[in-house]
């Protein structure tokens, strides 16, 4: 019989190429493994120092956006990789996170429509 695992996230996670760089604290940087609406993966360049339930700010540099900056809470670090929670995200950053998320949505619906149209 299969196992069910329960994801507790609200939002889907999208893989996509970007890196990100901490603001504060200085010094982390690294790549976004995934990112969804609430949050995203991070891989940090270097061992991070922060523990769960830290605050950081930091610089998102997704593919094809223009950086921009959030606030977030860890919610769980294993080894160099870090999962955020987004805490504050300011009107204009929002509304871009939104766009991103939107298209990665739609990319394989388009993709399965141009190899099936039926």
């Amino acid at each position: 019989m299969g196992h069910v695992i329960l994801d507790r996230r609200q939002e889907p996670r999208f893989e996509l190429p970007g890196r990100f760089r901490c603001i504060a604290p200085t010094g982390l940087n690294g790549r976004v493994v995934d990112l969804s609406l609430n949050g995203a993966l991070l891989e940090c360049d270097n061992e991070p120092d922060c523990v769960v339930g830290a605050l950081i700010e930091l610089l998102l540099e997704l593919d094809e956006t223009r950086p921009f900056a959030v606030r977030a809470r860890v919610a769980h670090r294993v080894a160099r990789r870090l999962g955020i929670e987004f805490s504050d995200i300011e009107q204009p950053a929002f509304e871009q996170l939104s766009e991103l998320v939107l298209s990665l949505k739609r990319a394989p619906t388009i993709a399965k429509m141009l190899v099936d149209p039926n």
